[in-house]
């Protein structure tokens, strides 16, 4: 939601260019770039679908996981020649890493490099752990996805009365996602803010749509999943999230808010030393989390397996409860999605300096996952690394 313009505006048209020469020179074969979507960068929560670039045939490819990798490397390592891309990326598939590497650095000023163990922000994957959490607790018998939120929420607007906490998880409340434009939401992302001072944003605003109407982004409503997290639980935000999924999952280089160390720079673009600055509380439980690429491939391996919730709860966050525009599907804190053939689960987006998408071949157990810390048009980039993996167009 937060992300600043000016720098994407500036790249938007040349990415495009270079990017389908650089699809060319690693498929071997035409990669056909139309204008995509735009992506309302101001707004990154309102992302397009992971899948935004062309896709090619619906009929499964035979998927050769280590010619797959290759074919990913050398694109990426070719965005990179172009300063396109900046971070990290890693493949696995039943439970094992198959590649990973990094790119670039993550302190231009002192020459630190990127690795898969580097820590970055996550941004709108943050939603995932949101999600998850909400299905613990519900898991424990302390909630139920279906409660109205008011149960939890102190001077609870009677437009908000009919919201259900199922409402919030699958972006069909109808409370409208925080902007940049709202007087004071700026100055947050800069000086920060409490969960209270976001909700103080939104609370007096009208619905966009009837809950459960129609499906219309909102972090605003993850910022209020936050808060009965935290209201049930009798735990910040960031405890519960660690007790209760990072600590289990061996997750030890994420978290909420800033790391104590060894978090990568943003930067705006791919040529400044200046770091971007951005106070993740803004984001709070809809985009403040860290990690890194091995650290997210233990959260997906943990997610899917069965390690963390029943799988009935998995479901539930599997689900589709909405389709979106694109057909895509919107489960709880994750979008479900079709490329190569295959059903996937993922998402992702950033704040500014950062970007970040994970995805989810749930027929082949695979994960691909790419994260940096550069502004870049992460959406676009998956799609296209997707069809690399498989060798598509």
């Amino acid at each position: 939601m937060y992300k600043q313009t000016i720098v994407i505006a500036c790249i938007l048209y040349m990415f495009f260019i270079v990017i389908g020469v650089l699809a060319l020179a690693a498929c071997g074969q035409a990669a056909p770039v139309s204008t995509p979507t735009a992506v309302p960068v101001n707004t990154p929560t309102a992302a397009p679908s992971p899948t935004a670039a062309p896709s090619g045939s619906t009929a499964a490819p035979a998927l050769d996981v280590d010619a797959g990798s290759q074919r990913v490397e050398a694109w990426l390592d070719k965005l990179n020649q172009a300063k396109l891309f900046n971070g990290a990326a890693l493949i696995a598939q039943d439970g094992k890493i198959i590649w990973s590497k990094g790119w670039g650095m993550a302190d231009r000023e002192k020459n630190v490099p990127n690795t898969p163990q580097t820590i970055f922000r996550v941004g709108e994957m943050t939603l995932q752990f949101t999600a998850a959490a909400i299905l613990l607790l519900e898991q424990d018998g302390k909630l139920s996805v279906r409660d109205p939120i008011c149960k939890y929420l102190d001077d609870c607007p009677d437009v908000w009365r009919d919201i259900q906490i199922h409402h919030l998880l699958s972006h069909t409340s109808g409370i409208p996602d925080i902007s940049t434009g709202w007087p004071g939401a700026y100055e947050m992302t800069q000086k920060g803010a409490t969960p209270q001072q976001l909700v103080a944003l939104f609370r007096d605003r009208p619905l966009e749509s009837q809950p459960g109407a129609r499906r219309i982004w909102s972090s605003s409503g993850f910022v209020l999943a936050g808060l009965i997290i935290e209201r049930v639980s009798g735990q910040p935000y960031g405890d519960f999230v660690k007790q209760r999924i990072f600590e289990p999952l061996g997750m030890a280089h994420s978290g909420y808010g800033d790391p104590p160390e060894g978090l990568a720079l943003g930067y705006a673009n791919a040529t400044t030393k200046t770091p971007a600055t951005f106070n993740v509380s803004a984001m709070y439980a809809s985009g403040g989390c860290y990690s890194t690429a091995e650290d997210l491939f233990r959260w997906n391996e943990g997610l899917y397996s069965g390690r963390l919730l029943s799988e009935a709860e998995l479901q539930k966050m599997l689900t589709s409860h909405a389709t979106m525009e694109n057909g895509d599907g919107s489960g709880y804190g994750i979008l479900l999605y079709e490329v190569a053939g295959r059903k996937w689960a993922g998402g992702g987006g950033g704040p500014t300096g950062y970007s970040s998408i994970i995805n989810r071949d749930l027929d082949d157990h695979l994960t691909l996952l790419l994260i940096g810390n550069q502004d870049m048009d992460i959406f676009t980039m998956n799609g296209y690394a997707i069809n690399n993996l498989f060798g598509t167009k």
